[in-house]
């Protein structure tokens, strides 16, 4: 029966108010100055759920543990079903100690 708790555990999200105590910020695209070729554009960063390149100033979640970024809608819908990062599977549950 441990394992079958256990694994419940890491099954199910996180709760709605833990979803949106996460940090959203501005995605800002970063420019390289380089004298010899002009101005450059940084490699495009994506966003690993939908696979979408994030522009402008888009909502951007952060997870706290892995610093991993994601468009807030998406990892909304996933951490409502799963509590790991979509990329690292690092959990995102606080233990609380008693």
């Amino acid at each position: 029966m441990a394992a079958n708790s256990a694994s419940s555990i890491h099954s199910h999200g996180l709760d709605a108010a833990n979803i949106e105590s996460l940090p959203v910020y501005l995605h800002r695209s970063v420019v390289i100055a380089n004298p010899n070729a002009g101005d450059i554009e940084a490699t495009e960063i994506e966003c690993c759920i939908c696979l979408v390149v994030f522009e402008g100033e888009e909502k951007v979640k952060v997870l706290p543990k892995c610093h991993h970024a994601y468009h807030s809608e998406c990892v909304d819908k996933w951490l409502i079903i799963q509590s790991t990062c979509p990329l690292c599977r690092l959990s995102l549950r606080v233990i609380n100690s008693l």
